[in-house]
């Protein structure tokens, strides 16, 4: 296995979360979400999670269940709610575009704990939830996390992001992270 990660979240991540009862509650009822694991934000694959997560290729190996002999596992997490939005980068990330000239911003690792990135091209500093990070990076004070997956090798299907968003924080989206 791998250590790549699908994360699902808000789209916007100034959004209220949703609570943490009620998504866990939703999750459950669809059968995405199955018994907890030993991490209390930790939790098996769901009956019906290969309904709500498409893979991707002929024949991906996904390990659902914990091997006898120990070992990487597809679970998932919850991640927050924060009280204020993170954003969650990982060694995958490339330099997001700017909004405004859609050059890549070489420095915003280094700005990154500023509420404004500047753009080295034409200046223009914008929030970093106005940035094109192109599924290699996420804004959000909660996150759904799906673990195991190597970026690209699953999405979520339409079906799982409306019944998200139904919990009132609004549409969702999603992106990978290694």
């Amino acid at each position: 296995m791998n250590d790549g990660r699908l994360l699902l979240h808000p789209r916007d991540p100034q959004a209220p979360s949703p609570e943490r009862a009620t998504l866990l509650r939703s999750l459950e009822g669809i059968g995405l979400l199955g018994a907890p694991l030993t991490g209390a934000n930790e939790f098996l694959v769901g009956e019906q999670f290969l309904q709500w997560i498409a893979f991707m290729g002929c024949s991906p190996f996904v390990r659902l269940e914990p091997p006898a002999e120990g070992g990487a596992f597809c679970h998932l997490a919850l991640l927050g709610p924060y009280p204020e939005p993170r954003l969650l980068s990982g060694r995958n990330t490339r330099p997001p575009q700017c909004p405004a000239c859609g050059q890549r911003i070489a420095s915003w690792r280094e700005q990154s704990n500023q509420p404004r990135v500047r753009c080295e091209h034409c200046q223009t500093q914008s929030p970093l939830a106005a940035l094109k990070w192109r599924r290699n990076a996420g804004l959000g004070r909660c996150f759904l996390e799906i673990r195991n997956i190597f970026p690209g090798e699953a999405a979520p299907v339409e079906g799982l992001l409306q019944r998200l968003e139904a919990l009132g924080a609004g549409p969702w989206d999603y992106f990978y992270l290694a």
